[in-house]
């Protein structure tokens, strides 16, 4: 029974033991079969077989004969057999049975015979069957059966035997063979890999192992990844331990040499690109290995290596020879050169001088100059009518501009320098004319003067205080007024002035100058911080008319940041008796003999007062803002009749607070009323005023006397330390402390002067400034 043309059903084929034809009938899906009118054979046919023999999807027919040879029949799928010709055997056949017995894929026959042996048939799997030469026993078989009754993986065989025992064929494991084992790459090297690759008959898998595992390793699922190791023989082994229906393979062996493997280098390089000689480059270069890269010359004579050092020994070409021996894992790499110039070495000339400095006609001056080579250097002249040059020696040979050259030619190991020139003027010759002055007078200059040949020279003539000029002579010279002019000097000469003595009766003397205005400008704080001056009048008993203003805004005109905006004024007596006092001068009852006289203040919030006061009198004067305002105020003290000599201002003093920087007390004074110089003395009082309870003095002030532009005439520290300290102490005024200054002065009249008080070191603090006129 089988589906013989597809449809679905069981089909039935009859094999028939009477001669006639075996017969097809189709099953119409119910169990009812209909003839297919298809005769197969007219034989005795025993047993019958149904599969799939050609493998082209259907049912093939087998048929089993008695006394003729077994037939094939193929089915073309719907039903209908053909005979293919193939006669198996002529044999007694009673049974036959159809299996996979060679595990080839496809169906193979086996022959159950009557009083034969049993025989196998192989397909080859397009349905054509080849005797397989086995003969299983010779009985009676009157059935088969093929199945795996050992369990190993494949069909064994059961005859069923008349009259004698039935029997069991085993089907045996199927020998197979390793083909040669190939590498790709065909080349192995230390650390490189290569695939081995073989084939087993049974189709089976094969492994590999290294059976020179020093030398070569494998790795992967089997094996087939080989690594070089170390430089040798590498035997890989190929196995394959088979399965159910194979028995293992005999071991295959192949060898493949382990090559250390190439190394090149790569192209030398230097840094610095240039060579002189004398100096020195690296050498570089890397080799495709990694390992360290050595380097050699060549050429000695030009070059030597020291490491990677390369020192240039001469002019010439270096070749530089890099070379790595290679190691267990590497060749040697083929050496590489690479050439370098070896250049001279270049060299400067430094700037030529000259001395001396100066060239006359016929005269010499010694030129020099240095090469950076250390090689001497040769001068020559470019202006040969103007100079010659001998060594270094130049010589002027007329007026102009002489040119020298200075110049290094070079050796071995250096280039010529660039050439440098440096030029000189060659002056014509000169003289000296030398001035003798006798006694009473001077010639400026004074000292002997060089004269170019031809040239004049002029002298001043100056007689001293009681002299006047006699006569003056020498170098053909001339005198007008006080000037001495020589005539063409053609050598040295000498001029002599002589002077006389000067008899006529004294001049009267020069009326005494005394202090006409003082000033002093300080700080206005809040509470006791005033600015505050005193002021006496003497030398006479008639009252005097004098002016006290106190100025504050005025002062931003002069660039103070912080001048007092609406100063007031009181003048009292040293008794604190008061006298007078203002805000605004315009509302002082004598404003317009203020504003007459041109003393009135230049802003209308500033303070003046016009006042006539007895001589002989200490006067106090106290500045303080109004409504408690602070700044910088200027107080002064002036004598409006400078012409009326008395009485007269004698003394000044001032108190006020001295801060950092340019926050000091300011005095300024003034002297008139003739031309003689004055003696003043000025000094500042600090420590001693803790003596009167004032806190916050100033510990150590210091005293500077100045011009009204910023000239310093005169200062001082500790009056003690000063060269006047004696004649300070002789005059009965000297400072009760040693750290208070004090200066001793000669003054010119009609000349400001001012004093500047500030604190050593920066200290800060309450001092007194007193100007005081001596005898």
């Amino acid at each position: 029974l089988g589906d013989v043309d597809g449809d679905g059903d069981l089909d039935l084929v009859a094999g028939n033991n009477t001669s006639q034809a075996n017969r097809v009938w189709l099953n119409n899906g119910l169990g009812t079969f209909s003839d297919s009118g298809q005769t197969l054979g007219a034989f005795v046919t025993l047993s019958v077989a149904l599969d799939d023999v050609d493998g082209d999807g259907d049912l093939d027919l087998i048929e089993g004969n008695s006394g003729s040879a077994n037939r094939v029949w193929f089915n073309n799928g719907l039903g209908t057999f053909s005979d293919s010709g193939q006669t198996l055997g002529n044999h007694d056949t009673h049974s036959v049975a159809l299996g996979d017995v060679d595990r080839d894929g496809d169906l193979d026959l086996v022959e159950g015979n009557y009083q034969q042996a049993n025989q196998v048939w192989l397909n080859n799997g397009l349905g054509t069957f080849n005797d397989s030469g086995q003969t299983l026993g010779n009985y009676w078989t009157q059935g088969l059966a093929l199945g795996d009754v050992d369990g190993d993986g494949d069909l064994d065989l059961v005859e069923g035997n008349e009259g004698q025992a039935n029997r069991v064929w085993l089907n045996p494991k199927t020998s197979q063979t390793i083909s040669a084992i190939t590498f790709n790459p065909t080349a192995l090297s230390v650390g490189g890999a290569t695939t081995a690759s073989a084939t087993a008959t049974s189709g089976l898998p094969v492994t590999f192992s290294s059976q020179t595992t020093s030398t070569c390793t494998v790795s992967g699922i089997t094996g087939s990844t080989v690594t070089g190791v170390t430089e040798g023989t590498c035997t890989i082994a190929a196995n394959q331990a088979g399965n159910a229906t194979y028995n293992p393979a005999p071991q295959v062996t192949q060898n493949l040499a382990v090559n250390k493997i190439n190394q090149t280098i790569g192209a030398i390089t230097f840094s610095p690109t240039t060579l002189t000689i004398g100096g020195t480059t690296t050498a570089s270069a890397t080799a495709t290995s990694n390992l360290p890269v050595t380097f050699s010359s060549q050429t000695t004579g030009i070059c030597t290596v020291n490491g990677s050092i390369v020192t240039a020994v001469t002019e010439g070409t270096c070749i530089v020879a890099a070379d790595q021996a290679g190691n267990a894992t590497y060749n040697a790499a083929a050496q590489v050169t690479q050439s370098i110039g070896v250049g001279k070495i270049g060299q400067t000339i430094s700037t030529i001088t000259f001395n001396p400095t100066t060239l006359i006609v016929n005269g010499l001056t010694t030129v020099s100059a240095t090469a950076t080579s250390g090689l001497p250097v040769t001068f020559t002249s470019q202006t040969t009518g103007v100079c010659t040059v001998a060594g270094s020696a130049v010589t002027g040979v007329t007026e102009g501009t002489c040119i020298v050259a200075a110049d290094q030619a070079g050796d071995a190991t250096y280039n010529a320098a660039a050439q440098v020139t440096q030029s000189i003027g060659v002056g014509k010759i000169v003289y000296t004319v030398t001035p003798v002055a006798g006694t009473g007078g001077v010639l400026q200059p004074a000292t002997p003067q060089t004269v170019s040949d031809g040239s004049v020279a002029t002298f001043t003539v100056t007689p001293n205080s009681g002299y006047q000029t006699g006569a003056v002579t020498g170098c053909n010279g001339t005198l007008i007024g006080n000037r001495y002019t020589t005539g063409a000097i053609t050598g040295d000469c000498t001029i002599s002035a002589t002077f006389h003595l000067i008899v006529s009766p004294p001049p009267p003397p020069a009326a005494p100058s005394r202090l006409l205005n003082l000033s002093s400008r300080g700080w206005v704080g809040p509470g006791d911080a005033l600015v505050i001056d005193g002021f006496i009048l003497g030398g006479g008993d008639a009252a005097r008319p004098v002016i006290v203003r106190a100025l504050g805004p005025t002062l931003a005109n002069a660039g103070l940041p912080t001048p007092l905006a609406n100063p007031r004024l009181r003048v009292t007596t040293v008794t604190g008796e008061p006298i007078a006092d203002n805000d605004d001068w315009m509302q002082a009852p004598n404003a317009a003999a203020l504003e007459a006289r041109g003393y009135a203040p230049p802003d209308p919030h500033e303070a003046a007062l016009l006042l006539t006061l007895k001589p002989n009198v200490p006067y106090t004067v106290l500045v303080d803002g109004v409504d408690y305002t602070t700044g910088t105020a200027l107080v002064e003290i002036l004598d409006p009749e400078a012409g009326i000599p008395t009485p007269r201002l004698v003394n000044l003093s001032a108190r006020g607070w001295v801060g950092i920087n340019d926050d000091l007390l300011i005095g300024g004074l003034i002297l008139g009323g003739g031309a003689a110089p004055r003696q003043i003395l000025v000094r500042v009082l600090g420590p001693t005023l803790a003596e009167a309870q004032l806190a916050d003095t100033l510990a150590n002030p210091q005293i500077t006397l100045t011009t009204l532009d910023g000239r310093v005439l005169a200062e001082n520290d500790d009056w003690n330390q000063s060269a006047q300290a004696a004649a300070i102490a002789a005059t009965g005024l000297a400072p009760p402390d040693p750290r208070e200054p004090a200066l001793l002065l000669t003054l010119d009249p009609n000349t400001p002067y001012t004093v500047l008080v500030r604190g050593v070191d920066g200290t800060t603090g309450l001092v007194l400034l007193e100007i005081l006129e001596l005898p």
